[in-house]
């Protein structure tokens, strides 16, 4: 295994993209105005690496083949875009927009600033933080996102779905696999599943507008004591549709 080291410099505004066939991706928090990329493999030069202004492109030429450890160091900010057959993407600290696109293979991001959308076959992505919109497709793999500040779409076949707080709309969705709203505090919550529980949390003091359909689910509804006060905040639009899981709605602390 042989390690390769390049540093380059970039504006105010930097962009990495890497596309490797396998393997792993690491991304960290580094200074500003440079770029540290380090490439581990048994032949690190066959990845091509490229500057055009403040983009930065590192892949193999033609059809992806090898196998590559990639450590990025990149200032706060920057969008950052990675594309694996199979391997893992690690991503520590702030970047701007994410996207990821993965065969098998896990997504960990800890904090973006701008839009995250994640497409992925097979593997598990954990989000901690997004502050613009987010995007989360996967066939099958479970999706978490501790918080999401923006409109927030997840869609999976057969993982479980767990999110925290959701500051925009929420468009989630799931076949087998049950979903978990922790605090919803958009103004529009549409969630499907065929056979998983839905359990959906509104944050205190939000009117609910309620649609919810199930052919043989049970259907769990707060009950009055449950909200001493009047609600006097927006009303939400809750859509919920189900074949056979069940529907849980409530308040979310509660």
């Amino acid at each position: 295994m042989r390690e390769r080291i390049l540093t380059f410099d970039v504006g105010p505004d930097p962009d990495v993209e890497v596309r490797i066939a396998s393997g792993h991706i690491h991304v960290e928090e580094g200074p500003d105005g440079i770029i540290g990329v380090s490439i581990s493999a048994s032949n690190p030069d066959k990845l091509l690496v490229e500057q055009f202004r403040d983009h930065i492109q590192i892949g193999e030429e033609g059809r992806l083949r090898g196998s590559y450890r990639v450590r990025l160091e990149v200032p706060a900010g920057t969008h950052v875009t990675t594309a694996v057959a199979s391997g893992n993407v690690d991503v520590r600290g702030l970047v701007g927009d994410f996207t990821a696109r993965s065969a098998s293979g896990d997504v960990d991001l800890k904090q973006a600033s701008g839009r995250v959308e994640i497409k992925m076959a097979s593997g598990d992505a954990s989000i901690k933080e997004a502050g613009g919109d987010t995007r989360v497709v996967s066939a099958s793999g479970d999706v978490k996102i501790i918080a999401a500040s923006g409109d927030c779409s997840v869609s999976t076949a057969s993982g479980d779905v767990v999110l925290g707080t959701v500051g925009g709309g929420l468009n989630v969705k799931t076949a087998s696999g049950s979903v978990l709203v922790k605090q919803f505090e958009g103004d529009s919550l549409i969630a499907k599943s065929v056979s998983g529980r839905l359990d959906l949390r509104i944050a205190p003091g939000r009117r609910v507008d309620l649609d919810i359909r199930t052919l043989s689910g049970r259907v769990d509804l707060p009950s009055p004591s449950d909200s001493p006060t009047p609600p006097v905040g927006p009303e939400v639009q809750l859509r919920a549709k189900s074949v056979s899981g069940n529907i849980s709605i409530g308040r979310a602390g509660s």
